[in-house]
């Protein structure tokens, strides 16, 4: 295929028709050449997100790796995307969490804390899945948990603590731990709400933050 233009094939994916084996190869091996071919240095930075909402739409699960070279571009809305992609919608948070971890610390040409939110709420769900409520709530001393688990908690911990943190930054770690540890989204903040973590707040539960601040400090040494 000369030229392929995503939108067209965005399009045959919305009408619910799959790509042809010819137009997934062509996907890919633009993806492939990104910025390492003339050509492929010819393509927008709009027309590489679009190709890689193809991978999403066409579920290209299995070329995961390929997309998660897109991680390492300096764009905070690509690495936002992609984050998702990997991590929430094809659930391969524990392959890519070294990532997701070191963009939550803070990258600087994330300028505005985009790509660092999503990193964090990426941490969030992963630790979503160890059950981490159910623990909170029994008398008996945690079970060792593995260490990532307690490096994203303390992570998660001293960037809400963190004063000079960007406002969103701070709240997004919020949520995550909150999420983190059992709370479903209703019972969160909505996008039009910012919090305020440094004056007493009805709409931060701190006896959650407490008992999680609290699990830490119980936790047994980590596992390797």
């Amino acid at each position: 295929m000369d030229s392929l233009d995503p939108e067209e094939l965005l399009t045959k994916l919305a009408h619910h028709q799959s790509l042809s084996t010819e137009e997934v190869s062509s996907v890919l091996n633009t993806l492939k050449l990104w910025g390492k071919d003339d050509k492929a240095r010819e393509i927008s930075l709009d027309d590489l997100f679009n190709f890689l909402v193809v991978c999403k739409k066409a579920n290209l699960k299995e070329h995961h790796r390929l997309i998660a070279n897109f991680l390492n571009l300096h764009d905070a809305l690509t690495v936002s995307f992609v984050l998702e992609l990997l991590c929430i919608d094809w659930q391969l948070s524990a392959e890519y969490l070294e990532h997701a971890v070191s963009i939550s610390i803070g990258v600087s040409w994330d300028s505005e804390g985009d790509a660092r939110e999503q990193g964090l709420r990426i941490l969030g769900e992963y630790l979503r899945s160890f059950n981490l409520e159910r623990m909170l709530k029994t008398d008996s001393k945690p079970r060792k948990i593995q260490t990532n688990e307690k490096e994203v908690l303390n992570l998660l911990f001293s960037t809400l603590e963190d004063q000079s943190n960007n406002p969103f930054v701070r709240q997004a770690a919020y949520i995550a731990i909150c999420r983190g540890f059992g709370k479903d989204w209703e019972y969160l903040p909505g996008e039009c709400v910012l919090l305020d973590f440094d004056m007493p707040s009805e709409n931060v539960d701190t006896y959650l933050l407490n008992e999680a601040r609290k699990f830490i400090d119980l936790l047994g040494p980590q596992s390797s």
